[in-house]
């Protein structure tokens, strides 16, 4: 399932960036509505962005609460890397983006180590623009989110000459599609109106989430599914754009 997610992904960011490319003009037009967009003024390029997330609080951490390991990290720190697409004079843009984050509690006897892999997908429209061409945009964005915990105990001793010696460990994962809006702040600065950086605050809910499973093992039937919103403060900086 993760792999034909990863590649639906994929494979929509190259159709965008093909479509953007390969078209020159475009028109839709029916008896009520024109549009005309025409993509020669259309700019793209690769950017990073860096950014902190703010998960609410999880049934998971129930289960740690009860094995005596710590909860799980709520603020995992996350980098991306990703293409944009700008519209004319920046009024309709899109960004896909592929990120990784990672944050880690300890007590005495435990430690929990949160990773969250992502594919996102976000449009978003000037709004307000100041005299110096930067601008606030609104937008939304949907992503796929692999979420996997790790479990592991502090207190185990390795015995390289114990042939079955079994690591104390627990692996498990979950999927979640997520949806939301954001509102960023655009700077932009110089003659040419370049893109310096975006400022980006969004706000992400799921609305379908699988059940843990824990990776190399089998988990009872008493898997839940979690409901998972995060907030998410970052950073977009361009570092290739044409």
């Amino acid at each position: 399932m993760n792999l034909k997610v990863f590649r639906l992904f994929f494979c929509l960011g190259v159709c965008v960036f093909s479509f953007l490319n390969a078209q020159e003009r475009i028109v839709l037009e029916d008896q009520n509505f024109v549009y005309e967009c025409d993509c020669r003024n259309w700019t793209d390029g690769l950017f990073v962005s860096i950014g902190l997330s703010s998960i609410n609080s999880l049934k998971i951490n129930d289960y740690l609460e009860g094995i005596g390991a710590p909860e799980m990290p709520n603020s995992p720190f996350w980098v991306g890397l990703g293409w944009s697409f700008r519209g004319e004079e920046n009024l309709h843009n899109f960004d896909f983006m592929v990120s990784i984050g990672e944050a880690n509690s300890r007590n005495d006897n435990f430690r929990t180590n949160y990773r969250e892999s992502d594919i996102m997908f976000r449009y978003y429209r000037k709004i307000f623009e100041n005299s110096q061409g930067s601008f606030i945009s609104l937008g939304a964005q949907t992503s796929f989110t692999i979420s996997s915990v790790n479990i592991r105990s502090r207190n185990s001793i390795i015995d390289l000459d114990e042939t079955d010696f079994v690591p104390t460990s627990q692996n498990i994962s979950q999927d979640a599609w997520m949806f939301g809006p954001s509102l960023s702040f655009n700077w932009i600065s110089g003659e040419k109106r370049k893109l310096i950086a975006r400022f980006l605050f969004s706000y992400d809910f799921s609305f379908y989430t699988s059940k843990w499973q824990v990776i190399d093992a089998t988990m009872n039937s008493n898997s839940f599914e979690e409901i998972k919103d995060r907030i998410q403060l970052s950073i977009v900086i361009p570092i290739i754009s044409r």
